[in-house]
């Protein structure tokens, strides 16, 4: 009989981790007879959850996602059975992972789910568990992030009488779901679960004695050992999983948590007064971000009588240096009111938003390009957008970026020290190479090590002339295996002489061009503006659209394209990503796309933006985009040029992308990264010694000829795709768009949710 895994992963054990892991096996596992389901969500089986719920009482995500009719989520489970027989008619193992399962506590909840997964064959659950402090501290803070109202230190007065049945006592304690309120007992907690003796007798009364599965958190295993407990803890055998790179995310700080529940209380009286309905969850989520302040986070060691009542005791909580609980300060000067009244223009905005019609353009006056082809969904975020701190604008630009600037002196290349190096990964890019190879050179980057793998226009004959001129290192990456190969050339790369011998590296594409702003225009000049003891430079895109030109012209991309985002466009998340240049020293294992990973001594690395400011200490481990605390760029940028012309789009759509192999490039990437608002010549400056490097290095004649070569190639490709209905409807379609940056963000968000 088939088995199936029901994962019910709970807070604190991390089950985003394994359901990434699952995610990236999901092909290896199906030639293996094992199948991780789409139907249910592709990561987290969320849909498990909102068709389990009881239907007269819709939970959160219900309420969010337009469920909460009791038919519409039947017409929800019938589907979801539909597709779930389908999907798994041919497997001989079933996984399924939801977190959001462990609030089942009700019997008829979990006999609802029981409906949906006994079909598809026996029945394991599956969960990890951590330390009771540990699982109760992260809970806390989800549930304070989504609007939690019960204070901190609440469970621990429940466990004063709850004694050794924290099970019944916390399912007693929990409030009854009111959407109406935005009253929901997964956000209010008490978690029953934290009894995991109990989580045990509950689930086994539904899927039979002997079907629960209990295996303990082990971090290590989550970061350096995830095919194990895909095999082991999963029932998969070896399966040969590569999960990406991981850490653990920061927790925040327990005055954060604090200020939150706060925060969340103050939200719910203004929102009764005004008869407005719970602010939505980006709404919510931008105030309580502006509360948030640094510090320790929530101590699992304070929840030891909790610990004692579930039966726990294990790891800190039960610890003998367990200490009293006792609620954290939310800071001098501190209130809740006072956030409100700075968040006033963008909750109004949200309430006008959810009381609308659902065509807000009978309240914002949209643009004609904005009114005749916004999505319903933009149309519904705009107003808020508008009214909160997203809002795009170029305020932050220092005035006469739109003029040409004086050119900076000759490039000086061959210092005395280490070399500062590039190492990318190209695939078809022919008429682009020489030109971001002579920019660099010019920028004070004296070493190229570039790996490429299935060209058909000559880009790997261009790196090799440039090898044997002495220019650059080429190296083949045809051979490549795994689910990415820049990932595969990158892991190669630290093997290599090149690498290991620069004072600095920099991972580039060919269409990110590093542009200083200052002294003579190399990154060397910027380094001497940034604090002497740094290690690694966050370099932030700013996105450069196709700036209505639509053929594939051949001059210089830095000369042709200047019309570029907004400097302030903290979303969509993709807008402020970064590439990080590296200082050699060891303190990172691994290269990876944006920033390195897999820190050796965290501690001593020095992070600085593109001002040469510091970021914040989180950035030591994780993060590959800037935010409203990390962004600048005065002295240095990324200019990100992803699509440069029409032409050119088609070519890289018709190619899909270079780092994910299993993803086309179509509209919805158009609407993301079509930026033409503004006018940014500053990296001009550099274009005098830029063309003259790259006169120097296409007065070689093979060279010159692979070069025209090359751009002749893609010139004949684009025409031959504006032949081919599917490419002739996506250039036709992109270039109608003409919105305004607010609209283009409300855009890209909305189509964020519907992905």
């Amino acid at each position: 009989m088939r088995e199936v895994v029901l994962h019910v992963g709970l807070p604190g054990t991390h089950p985003g981790r394994v359901q990434e892991a699952l995610a990236q096996a999901r092909g290896r596992m199906a030639r293996g007879g094992a199948v991780f389901p789409l139907a249910p969500g592709r990561r987290n089986h969320v849909r498990l959850w909102l068709a389990s719920t009881s239907p007269g009482a819709p939970d959160a995500l219900r309420a969010a996602r337009g469920l909460a009719d009791p038919a519409a989520q039947e017409a929800l489970r019938l589907k979801l059975a539909e597709e779930l027989a389908r999907e798994c008619a041919e497997a001989g193992r079933v996984v399924l992972s939801c977190p959001e399962l462990a609030w089942l506590v009700d019997p008829e909840e979990r006999e609802r789910l029981a409906a949906l997964v006994r079909p598809l064959g026996r029945v394991t659950v599956l969960a990890h568990v951590a330390p009771v402090g540990a699982m109760l501290a992260r809970v806390t803070e989800d549930q304070a992030r989504q609007g939690r109202l019960a204070p901190l230190g609440a469970e621990v007065a429940l466990a004063g009488h709850a004694r050794d049945r924290w099970w019944d006592a916390a399912w007693a304690a929990l409030p009854p779901r009111d959407a109406g309120a935005g009253l929901f007992p997964e956000l209010e907690g008490p978690a029953p679960w934290l009894d995991v003796a109990g989580l045990r007798r509950a689930w086994e009364e539904t899927f039979g004695k002997g079907s629960v599965r209990l295996r303990p958190f082990d971090m290590g295993r989550w970061q350096n050992a995830m095919p194990d407990v895909l095999g082991e803890d999963f029932g998969l055998g070896h399966v040969p999983a590569r999960a990406p790179d991981w850490a653990p995310p920061a927790p925040a700080s327990a005055r954060s948590v604090a200020r939150w529940i706060e925060v969340n209380g103050a939200l719910a009286k203004w929102c009764a007064a005004k008869g407005a309905p719970p602010p939505q969850p980006r709404t919510r989520a931008a105030i309580l971000d502006d509360a948030a302040v640094d510090g320790p986070p929530l101590d699992p060691a304070a929840f030891g009588a909790v610990a004692e009542a579930a039966g726990g005791g294990t790891g800190p909580s039960g610890a003998p240096g367990a200490r009293a609980f006792e609620a954290p300060e939310t800071g001098l000067g501190f209130r809740a009111s006072a956030r409100l009244l700075a968040a006033r223009a963008r909750l109004e905005a949200d309430a006008r938003a959810q009381g609308g019609t659902g065509d807000e353009a009978t309240r914002i006056e949209l643009t004609p390009g904005g009114a005749r082809l916004l999505p319903a969904l933009a149309r519904r975020e705009l107003p808020g957008l508008l009214a909160g701190r997203f809002a795009p604008h170029d305020d932050l630009a220092p005035r006469g970026e739109g003029d040409v600037p004086p050119p900076y002196p000759a490039a000086a290349r061959g210092g005395d020290g280490r070399p500062f190096v590039i190492v990318g990964c190209m695939k078809n890019e022919a008429p682009y190479v020489v030109e971001w190879v002579a920019h660099h050179r010019a920028a004070g980057f004296d070493g190229f090590l570039i790996y490429t793998n299935g060209c058909t226009d000559g880009t790997d004959a261009i790196l090799d002339r440039l090898q044997a001129m002495g220019v650059v290192e080429h190296r083949s990456n045809d051979d490549w295996r795994g689910n990415s190969p820049q990932q595969y050339a990158l892991n190669r790369a630290m093997r290599e002489p090149a690498i290991r011998d620069a004072e600095w590296i920099a991972h580039l594409d060919v269409d990110e061009f590093v542009n200083v702003r200052g002294g003579d225009g190399t990154i060397q000049w910027f380094l001497g503006q940034c604090p002497e003891e740094t290690t690694n430079v966050a370099m932030t895109w700013r996105l450069f659209g196709h700036g209505g030109v639509r053929r594939l012209s051949g001059r210089p991309v830095i000369e042709e394209f200047e019309w570029a985002a907004p400097k302030y466009l903290p979303k969509p998340h993709t807008a402020w990503g970064f590439k990080t240049m590296t200082r050699n020293l060891g303190l990172y294992g691994k290269l990876s796309c944006h920033r390195p990973n897999k820190p050796v001594a965290p501690g001593r690395a020095v992070w600085v933006n593109g001002a040469g400011k510091r970021m914040p200490e989180r950035y030591a481990e994780r993060g590959w985009r800037s935010d409203l605390q990390s962004i600048g760029y005065d002295l240095l940028q990324l200019n990100h040029y992803a699509l440069r012309s029409a032409e050119s789009f088609l070519v890289k759509r018709q190619r899909g992308r270079a780092l994910h192999v299993d993803r086309s490039i179509g509209l919805n990437y158009w609407v993301r990264m079509d930026w033409s608002d503004v006018r940014d010549r500053t990296i001009q400056a550099s274009l005098p010694r830029m063309k003259a490097g790259m006169a120097e290095l296409l007065a070689d004649p093979d060279l010159a000829r692979l070069h025209a070569a090359g751009l002749d190639w893609h010139r004949e490709k684009a025409e031959e795709l504006k032949g081919i209905p599917e490419f002739r409807e996506l250039w036709d379609r992109a270039l109608e768009i003409d919105v305004a940056p607010a609209e283009r963000v409300a855009w890209a968000l909305a189509l964020d949710m519907e992905s």
